[in-house]
């Protein structure tokens, strides 16, 4: 006599987690991280006011630059507070100016009874676009009281061809 085995009852579907409720504070992250990522596949750093509100030892710090172009020179100019000539390094392409460089902090206080060691770290890096008409192989830089000045020439503008064109009689028809 054959007896038909019932089937296990099926385990109890587990409960799922309670929902995590983002809040604003998420959003913002979340959008910084995805707007740092694309402009990372361009070569380009975080740029903006903000940083992640809940963990700002990752926020980043990029020199502040100036740049201007007077009578044949090109003049780029970054504030490097803190920092000393050989904390800096520069590189130029035919195309771009490339400046990074290491940052650090360190500050020791012992007063009575108490030992406080605060030290901070980070990269830098700004790649910088040269316009039309820079020369790169005449560039120079200096470094003096936390500003980085970089100079070189650039070519005068090309005056536009023109050419006059004479204005003829309308052809007569055949």
């Amino acid at each position: 006599m054959a007896t038909a085995l019932s089937p296990a009852p099926a385990p109890a579907p587990a409960k799922p987690a309670p929902a995590r409720v983002a809040t604003p504070f998420d959003l913002i992250h979340n959008l910084s991280r995805d707007v740092d990522r694309m402009f990372a596949e361009f070569g380009l750093r975080r740029r903006w006011p903000f940083m992640p509100f809940d963990r700002p030892e990752e926020a980043v710090w990029s020199p502040d630059l100036e740049m201007k172009e007077d009578k044949g020179k090109l003049q780029v100019r970054l504030d490097l507070p803190g920092l000393k000539r050989e904390d800096v390094k520069v590189d130029i392409t035919a195309d771009a100016l490339v400046v990074e460089g290491e940052r650090r902090r360190e500050e020791e206080k012992q007063e009575k009874g108490f030992y406080r060691s605060e030290r901070s770290y980070g990269h830098f890096f700004r790649s910088i676009p040269l316009p039309e008409g820079a020369k790169p192989d005449t560039a120079k830089a200096t470094f003096a009281d936390g500003v980085l000045e970089i100079v070189m020439d650039t070519a005068a503008p090309a005056a536009p061809a023109t050419r006059r064109i004479e204005i003829g009689a309308p052809a007569k028809p055949a």
